[in-house]
């Protein structure tokens, strides 16, 4: 699959394209409400991350991302962080990070592919690059990194994009299969700005195992 099929675009467009935005878009609202709903519940706002707990389970797939960056903290569990990062809020208010120097760089510290549910898995985030001078230095690209123990790494591109293409928005991830029991799946994330105007920014990574 090329990476221009992987892009979903926020605003509506026709055909297979428009039905996966929706489904990410209502997997992305329905992990929201849970989330709002443990708040309410009075659950430790900092407590610890089980960074291998699933943060929502439906019909036909689990969502593996309990540290949604909701809380804002300044030290994560489930995320390794460079400089040239700040806490930041999406167009829609959802949280994440904005790149705020030439290097900036986080990591999804390693998911673990527990015995149940191995398989397909589906590795993606929202992005936002706006630049009213569409400079190549505002640019993000992200990659999953998967070890299979014996075997090695693969590398999976999610996205790679820079302002002198245009802007972008959107839910942008990478179809993962054949993966097994004690396989580690691990996103870098690295991003740039040219401080002149231009916003990169990104969300938590979801790490969706996929049931059929």
């Amino acid at each position: 699959m090329s990476l221009a099929n992987r892009h979903i675009s926020i605003h509506p467009v026709a055909g297979v394209k428009f039905k996966k935005g929706m489904g990410f878009d209502m997997r992305k609202t329905i992990f929201g409400l849970s989330l709002l709903v443990i708040l309410v519940a009075g659950l430790p706002a900092y407590a610890t991350t089980d960074c291998n707990g699933a943060s929502y389970i439906a019909f036909g797939y689990v969502d593996y991302s309990p540290e949604a960056l909701w809380e804002q903290k300044t030290t994560w569990d489930c995320w390794s962080l460079g400089s040239g990062l700040s806490p930041a809020y999406m167009s829609d208010s959802s949280p994440g990070f904005e790149v705020t120097n030439y290097g900036g760089q986080a990591t999804r510290t390693a998911f673990t592919v527990p015995a149940n549910n191995t398989g397909h898995f589906e590795v993606g985030l929202y992005v936002e690059i706006t630049d009213p001078n569409h400079s190549s230095s505002n640019i993000l690209y992200a990659t999953a990194i998967v070890y299979h123990p014996g075997t090695g790494y693969t590398w999976h591109d999610i996205y790679f994009h820079n302002a002198s293409q245009g802007d972008d928005s959107g839910f942008q991830w990478v179809e993962l299969y054949n993966v097994a029991e004690g396989d580690t799946i691990t996103v870098s994330i690295s991003g740039g700005t040219s401080f002149l105007g231009g916003h990169v920014k990104f969300t938590a990574v979801h790490i969706f195992y996929d049931y059929f």
